[in-house]
């Protein structure tokens, strides 16, 4: 027997269901709908129906201000990483602060608290599209 499961509708449109959502979310321009989505105890972020590849964990999801770009943190083979636009960063982390989320700053540049072993990190990431 089946549990039950959350769907996001959007436009009158069943989204796939999932064990349960979070976080959702319209960019500033009301373009564009995010959420994130636990399903088999892995998460992904779901933007406009289309989901991200899987992770053991993410952060609430930001927009920049003119809608344009989104990003994450997200709990990948134990390591942090940080997500802009579908675009995993290069550098990794050992986590990010509890409770704290992306914070855009101007229309392409995103803060974020991240951690490295026991030092806390303000980084900077920047859009590259």
């Amino acid at each position: 027997m089946m549990g039950r499961q959350a769907v996001v509708v959007a436009d009158g449109i069943d989204g796939a269901p999932y064990t349960s959502v979070a976080d959702i979310t319209f960019s500033p321009d009301s373009k564009h709908l995010v959420y994130r989505a636990l399903s088999d105890k892995r998460v992904s972020l779901i933007l406009d129906g289309n989901p991200s590849q899987t992770y053991d964990d993410i952060t609430p999801p930001a927009f920049s201000p003119d809608g344009r770009h989104h990003v994450f943190a997200a709990i990948k083979d134990k390591s942090a990483v940080i997500v802009m636009d579908g675009v995993e960063a290069d550098k990794t982390y050992t986590g990010w602060i509890s409770g704290s989320r992306p914070v855009f700053n101007s229309p392409d540049t995103c803060d974020l608290l991240m951690l490295r072993d026991k030092q806390i990190l303000h980084v900077r990431v920047r859009s590259t599209s």
